[in-house]
C-alpha cells in the first residue's frame, strides 16, 4: 500500500512539472512574438566628420516644362581634415529628401566638365527632363558607414515657349531695306540677369513697351505704340540696343511663304 501511495505521488508530482514547463515555454514564445512585432528604430547614419557639401550649381538653372535639357552640375566640398572624396553621387529626391534615383557621378578629375582636378569642385553632366512639378536634386559623399549630403536644390520649370509667331489681327511688315519680315509693333528683348524689375521697367517704358508673353531664358517679347511700320519697330529696337543691361533687342521676325506650292 505505501509502494503505491509512492506511485502516485511521483506519477501527480511528474504530471505537476510537465504542465509548469509548457507553461513556461508558452509564456518564452509568447514573449518572443511580442518582440518581433515592435517597432524597429531608423537606422541613423553618421556624417562624415568636417564635411561640408555645399549647395549645388547648375547651368542652365532652369528647364523647359516636356524639355530634355543636358544640365552641368557642380559642387564645391570643403573638408577640414583635409580629406576629399573620390566622387560624390548625383540624386534626384523627392519633397522629403527621400532618393527617387540616382543621376550619375560627379567628379574632381579634370575631365569635362570637370575644368581642373583637385581643386574640390566636383561637376557632372545629365540629361534631364523637365517634368512636370519641381525637379529635386541633392549631392551625397559616403565614407566606411558614414555619409554627408549636400542642401537640396530646387531647379525652376518655366512653360514652353508661346508662339512669337503672328495670329489673327496681327499685322506683318516688311523692312524695305532688307525685305526681312517681322510683326508691327512687337520686338524682342533680352536683358542681362542682374538687371532690377525697376531698373527692367525704366528701360521698357523708353519705348512705352508692354510684356506680352516672357520666353524661357529671361526673353521678353514685348508690344510698342506707334504706326504699324518696320520704321516703328526699328527705332525701339536701337532704342533698346543703347543699354549696357541689354544683350540682345530685335524684331519678332517672321518667316512668310509667298507663294504656296501648286500640285
Amino acid at each position: 500500500m505505501k509502494r503505491q501511495h509512492a506511485q502516485d505521488f511521483t506519477r501527480g508530482l511528474l504530471i505537476l512539472v510537465t504542465l509548469l514547463g509548457v507553461s513556461g515555454c508558452f509564456q518564452h514564445t509568447a514573449g518572443n512574438h511580442e518582440n518581433k512585432l515592435a517597432p524597429i528604430e531608423p537606422v541613423q547614419i553618421p556624417e562624415i566628420d568636417g564635411l561640408i557639401l555645399n549647395q549645388l550649381g547648375c547651368h542652365p538653372n532652369e528647364l523647359e516644362a516636356g524639355s530634355t535639357t543636358d544640365v552641368i552640375f557642380s559642387c564645391i566640398v570643403s573638408s577640414e581634415s583635409g580629406w576629399l572624396p573620390e566622387h560624390l553621387i548625383l540624386s534626384q529626391v523627392d519633397e522629403r529628401g527621400v532618393e527617387i534615383r540616382q543621376v550619375g557621378k560627379m567628379m574632381d578629375d579634370g575631365k569635362d566638365p570637370d575644368i581642373a582636378a583637385g581643386d574640390a569642385v566636383y561637376t557632372a553632366t545629365a540629361s534631364i527632363v523637365g517634368e512636370n512639378g519641381s525637379l529635386r536634386f541633392r549631392a551625397s559623399a559616403w565614407r566606411e558607414g558614414e555619409m554627408t549630403h549636400s542642401p537640396i536644390y530646387h531647379m525652376r520649370l518655366t512653360p514652353p515657349p508661346p508662339d512669337t509667331g503672328p495670329t489673327a489681327g496681327e499685322q506683318i511688315v516688311t523692312d524695305p531695306n532688307t525685305g526681312a519680315k517681322m510683326l508691327a509693333n512687337q520686338l524682342l528683348l533680352s536683358l542681362k540677369a542682374e538687371t532690377s524689375r525697376a531698373r527692367q521697367s525704366q528701360i521698357m517704358q523708353s519705348v512705352e513697351g508692354k510684356i506680352i508673353a516672357t520666353i524661357p531664358g529671361g526673353v521678353l517679347q514685348l508690344g510698342i505704340p506707334g504706326e504699324a511700320t518696320s520704321t516703328t519697330v526699328l527705332r525701339a529696337v536701337r532704342q533698346l540696343q543703347k543699354y549696357p543691361e541689354t544683350i540682345y533687342a530685335e524684331p519678332n521676325f517672321v518667316d512668310e511663304v509667298d507663294e504656296l506650292p501648286g500640285d
